[in-house]
């Protein structure tokens, strides 16, 4: 991208950009550190996002925010470390409902600091004012997109 092409452009490639540069840093400190990836991570922050016990896997699917490709093999392992179970709905079979674990809760608790930790650490080049300026202005995008459909 070069200075002629149209902001909105600009934006878009640098929003992408940072977000991938992002997610991957965290997801190799998750790895090396808890041999979890964002993906499980954000599965886990669900339940404390959401406040809920229990979220069915239609919900789950649509808050998560990294990318999770097959969802039904991330929770099938997941079930197996046993950081989530699944049952289905007592009314419709097709519905299968997701629970964290107390291993689950303990793992997630964990990472949570040093996830907050990492991103704090990832962010202090830029400073406080500006990181709110930022947090402020993206919110607003958020606004506009989610309006827009």
């Amino acid at each position: 991208m070069t200075k002629r092409e149209p902001t909105s452009l600009r934006i878009w490639l640098q929003i992408a950009k940072s977000s991938a540069h992002l997610e991957q840093k965290i997801n190799r400190k998750l790895r090396e550190n808890y041999g979890q990836s964002l993906s499980r991570f954000d599965v886990l922050s669900q339940f404390i996002r959401t406040g809920e016990d229990e979220l069915s896997v239609g919900v789950l699917s649509k808050e998560l925010i990294a990318s999770s490709g097959n969802i039904s093999r991330l929770l099938d392992r997941m079930e197996k470390d046993g950081l989530i179970t699944r049952r289905h709905s007592a009314t419709d079979r097709r519905s299968v409902y997701i629970r964290i674990t107390k291993s689950g809760h303990t793992l997630f608790a964990a990472m949570a600091k040093d996830h907050h930790d990492w991103i704090t650490e990832m962010l202090a080049g830029l400073p406080p004012k500006k990181q709110a300026k930022l947090s402020e202005l993206l919110k607003e995008l958020q606004t506009v997109l989610e309006n827009r459909g």
